[in-house]
């Protein structure tokens, strides 16, 4: 099925004003904002997340190296490359950039722990040990701010799923060379996550405990 990937023009008018607000800010209209136009009630719910967590206590750095870890877990080749950029924008250093990005370990040992964090949160789908919790408090973070690393991943699955909405293309004003879709093979790793959960909502697993 085709979706409409709408401009300022085609959208509903609630829409059209978010479009214009996103062409102001951004140069250029994201095509995942374009389809989320013809629900109007989606794009508002998605950028009012997106919104909200840029108003946590994380700083700047710290909401990009969620946003590129979570980018990175969930295989999302355009909202790697996007997070990339906002990440060294943000102050995060080229050598820690790529280390998030290629799985290894950020030079900054806070980052560190944070991208692992967010990393485990979005593999494991949120059923974290207390070990697990316990490494970013000994990492300096606060209790309040494991609950805005899950706002973060819930926004960047968002973004996510997005990227790969149907007739979606390269963004409008990147000249077509970022690439929109997520590596083969996600689909069916969702799929075994999606059973694990019903599983252990049955009993049959239990959450991880230390």
């Amino acid at each position: 099925m085709d979706f409409v990937a709408h401009d300022t023009q085609s959208a509903p008018q609630e829409a059209a004003e978010l479009l214009s607000q996103s062409q102001e800010e951004m140069g250029f209209i994201p095509n995942m904002y374009r389809h989320m136009a013809d629900a109007p009630p989606l794009l508002k719910a998605y950028k009012q997340m997106s919104q909200l967590f840029s108003q946590t206590s994380l700083s700047e750095a710290e909401q990009q190296v969620v946003l590129l870890a979570a980018s990175v877990e969930n295989r999302c080749d355009f909202c790697t490359k996007a997070h990339s950029k906002m990440a060294a924008g943000a102050g995060v250093s080229e050598d820690d950039v790529s280390a998030i990005r290629e799985g290894g370990q950020p030079g900054d040992s806070k980052l560190a722990a944070l991208a692992q964090f967010t990393k485990k949160m979005v593999a494991e789908r949120a059923w974290l040990a207390e070990a697990d919790m316990q490494a970013l408090l000994q990492a300096g973070y606060e209790r309040p701010q494991i609950l805005e690393v899950v706002l973060g991943d819930v926004v960047d699955r968002r973004r996510a799923r997005g990227a790969r909405a149907p007739g979606e293309g390269p963004d409008v004003g990147r000249g077509g060379s970022e690439p929109s879709g997520r590596r083969p093979g996600l689909d069916e790793r969702a799929r075994g996550l999606h059973q694990r959960d019903e599983r252990r909502e049955r009993g049959h697993l239990r959450p991880a405990r230390p």
